[in-house]
């Protein structure tokens, strides 16, 4: 590892966690936006987005496929349904399923 690498590596620390985000897909527009203008002028970012995308295929196979909890789709449907944020199904506003 060159001394330029060991140094980017210090400076962009911060990054990491954006870095593993974008390369998942969970990252959010805003913080996205700017990385996205940083990764274009920093190789290293670039390079360590590279390597972290050809990776993430990789472990997601390694995820045991495990199935939830008896109740626990129900569950999490009610308390969605409960919050308000989405009408209930009997609503005109959501289109039932095909």
């Amino acid at each position: 590892m060159t001394r330029s690498r060991k140094t980017s590596l210090v400076v962009h620390e911060h990054l990491k966690t954006e870095l593993i985000e974008l390369a998942i897909g969970g990252l959010r527009r805003p913080p996205r936006d700017a990385l996205w203008r940083h990764i274009a002028s920093c190789a290293d970012c670039a390079a360590d987005l590279d390597r972290l995308e050809r990776l993430v295929p990789s472990l997601l196979l390694t995820v045991p496929d495990i199935e939830p909890p008896v109740g626990f789709e129900e569950r999490l449907l009610e308390r969605v349904r409960a919050s308000g944020l989405v009408p209930n199904r009997g609503s005109s506003a959501v289109a039932e399923p095909r």
